[in-house]
């Protein structure tokens, strides 16, 4: 990808890595802290953070009680059947 954002980011954050890999720091550990940074802060301000399931419980129909039907039917096939005759 080449647009203008792009091309003057890039060679400021591969100048940011090389010194940190210069100063001796493992070069994935920065990639990854970069990405944290990123993605986690007021930089991306489209990223929310994941809910807490324990502490914000998220309602889910799987996790919902079944309602009981308001409407009362009978089945006599499962309440004792029909008669034999």
């Amino acid at each position: 990808m080449s647009t203008p954002v792009h091309d003057w980011v890039s060679p400021r954050l591969d100048a940011m890595l090389a010194d940190a890999v210069k100063a001796g720091m493992d070069r994935q550990t920065v990639v990854a802290v970069m990405t944290d940074i990123i993605a986690r802060s007021a930089y991306n301000e489209a990223v929310t953070p994941p809910e807490d399931p324990v502490l914000n419980p998220v309602s889910d129909i799987e996790h919902e009680p079944v309602p009981a039907s308001p409407l009362h039917f009978e089945r006599p096939i499962f309440s004792g059947g029909y008669p034999a005759d």
